[in-house]
């Protein structure tokens, strides 16, 4: 599954496209990949608090964090929820 998601900052000029793959889903956290600005391959894991609705985002470096220790930190948080 392709996440495509484009925001405005605010300004006019300041349009981003993001296009993230959705890696796994547990629950109510998602973990995706997708690259930086610069190219290089990153994680990133948004959660839902289910109770009151807030998103969390953390971003991780895939040149420091491989897959399987992000799809873990991912099911430790789905865990606390």
């Amino acid at each position: 599954q392709i996440c495509i998601r484009s925001s405005n900052h605010g300004s006019k000029y300041s349009k981003e496209k993001i296009m993230r793959l959705l890696i796994e889903s547990y629950g109510d956290v998602r973990v995706f990949k997708d690259r930086s600005l610069i190219g290089l391959p990153r994680y990133i894991i948004e959660s839902i608090d289910p109770d009151f609705g807030f998103r969390h985002t953390k971003v991780f470096s895939a040149v420091w964090y491989n897959r399987k220790t992000v799809l873990e930190i991912a099911k430790e948080m789905q865990n606390e929820f």
